[in-house]
C-alpha cells in the first residue's frame, strides 16, 4: 500500500510534536534546569514520565503490527492508524524511537530520577508543614495500635525517609520501599514486583500511598496498584493515600464521589478525608472477609468495573483517571507465585 496524504501528515505530527531539547543544561520549555523551583521540576518530570510511557506503547502496538501474530497485528490495527507499507511503519517506529531518546535525555537533564526524589524529599519537608503524612495519620494509628494491642506492621510504598513515621515508632514498625532510594532504611523495590503475602504474617496493618498512583504514568497500572494495595492489608487494616488535589477536583475523568466508589468496590470504607490547598488526602478502612463484585461494564472480553469514562467535562480540566479491570484474580494472574492465603 503506498504512503498516503493522512500518513504523512501523521508522521509530520509526530516529528513536530518530539521534545526539543536545547543545549546547555535547558529543558524542553527552554528555562535553564537550575532556574526550575521544586514543584517545577516534579511537574516536569511527571509530564516527561507520562510521555514516556505512552510512547512506549505505541511503540510495543507497532511492532506487534509488524512482527507480530495474526491476531497481534489485527490488534495493534485498531490502536495505531498506520495507512502505509511496512517500510514507512519502520520509520515511524524510528520517529517513536527518536522521541523517547529525546525524553530520556531531557530526564537526564533534569538530573534523572535521582533528581526527583531529593526534589520531593525537598518538596515534602514535614518541618514546612509539607507532606506531614505522619501527622495526618497519627490519631488513626493510635486508635488502631489500641485496638490491636500489639506494634502495628506498616507498608510505605514510594517512602522518601523513613522518618516519616519515627513518632511514631514505639509501636509503629515501618517496612519503606522505593524504585530509587535516597534514604538509608528504605529497601529498593517495585511495589508491582513485590510477591503478594504468603501468610498471614505478611500481611499489614496500614498501607501508605502518599503522592504515589498519581506517578504511576498508566490508568490501568494506577488501578492494579490499588487492587494489590488491598491484598496485603489485614482485615479491619487502613490504607491511607494522598493525591495531587486537582486529580480529584479538576478532572474530566474523576471526581470525589467516584474516587470513593472506586475503593468500596474494593471493599475499603471511607474513614476520614481532608483537602487541602494542594493536597487530597484519604483514609480507607479493609473490611473482613468479603472480595469485591465483577463489574457490569465490560471491554471486549474483559471485565471493566471502573472503565475511563467522561464524568466532568468542562475546559481547564486534566486527564487523571483510575481504571479498574477484573477482581482480584486479575491481580493474581500477574504474580508468579500465587499466595498461599487469600488475604481479604
Amino acid at each position: 500500500m503506498p504512503v498516503t496524504a493522512k500518513s504523512s501528515e501523521q508522521a509530520s505530527k509526530r516529528r513536530k510534536s518530539a521534545p526539543n531539547l536545547r543545549s546547555g543544561g535547558t529543558s524542553e520549555t527552554g528555562h535553564h534546569v537550575e532556574k526550575l523551583n521544586t514543584q517545577q521540576r516534579i511537574s516536569r518530570f511527571h509530564t516527561l514520565i507520562k510521555q514516556l510511557d505512552h510512547l512506549k506503547e505505541e511503540q510495543r502496538t507497532l511492532r506487534n503490527k509488524l512482527t507480530g501474530s495474526p491476531d497481534d497485528k489485527a490488534r495493534a490495527r485498531k490502536k495505531i492508524k498506520v495507512e502505509s507499507d511496512e517500510s514507512f511503519a519502520h520509520g515511524l517506529g524510528g520517529a517513536i524511537e527518536q522521541q523517547i531518546k529525546d525524553i530520556e535525555r531531557e530526564i537526564e537533564g533534569l538530573g534523572g530520577l535521582d533528581a526527583y526524589q531529593k526534589a520531593s524529599l525537598k518538596g515534602g519537608n514535614e518541618k514546612l508543614g509539607k507532606g506531614a503524612c505522619g501527622r495526618f495519620l497519627g490519631h488513626y494509628l493510635r486508635s488502631l495500635h489500641k485496638e490491636r494491642n500489639r506494634k502495628l506492621r506498616l507498608l510505605d510504598i514510594g517512602a522518601l525517609s523513613i522518618e516519616t513515621y519515627a513518632r511514631h515508632s514505639s509501636f509503629v514498625k515501618v517496612h519503606a520501599i522505593d524504585l530509587n532510594p535516597q534514604c538509608a532504611g528504605v529497601l529498593r523495590q517495585d511495589f508491582f514486583e513485590r510477591p503478594l503475602p504468603g501468610s498471614e504474617e505478611e500481611t499489614f496493618d496500614v498501607l501508605c500511598l502518599s503522592l504515589v498512583v498519581n506517578f504511576v504514568p498508566n490508568a490501568t497500572r494506577r488501578g492494579l496498584m490499588l487492587q494489590r494495595a488491598k491484598l496485603f492489608l489485614k482485615p479491619g487494616g487502613l490504607l491511607y493515600i494522598v493525591l495531587p488535589l486537582p486529580c480529584i477536583t479538576n478532572s474530566r475523568y474523576l471526581t470525589h464521589d467516584h474516587f470513593l466508589d472506586i475503593f468500596a468496590w474494593l471493599d475499603l470504607d471511607l474513614v476520614t478525608y481532608h483537602h487541602s490547598k494542594k493536597l487530597a488526602s484519604y483514609v480507607f478502612k479493609a473490611r473482613g472477609g468479603v472480595e469485591p463484585k465483577p463489574g457490569s461494564t465490560k471491554e471486549g472480553d474483559k471485565q471493566t468495573p471502573f472503565p475511563k469514562r467522561l464524568i466532568n467535562d468542562g475546559p481547564g480540566r486534566n486527564n487523571f483517571v483510575i481504571v479498574l479491570e477484573g477482581g482480584p484474580e486479575s491481580v493474581l494472574s500477574q504474580q508468579n507465585d500465587k499466595p498461599k492465603l487469600k488475604t481479604s
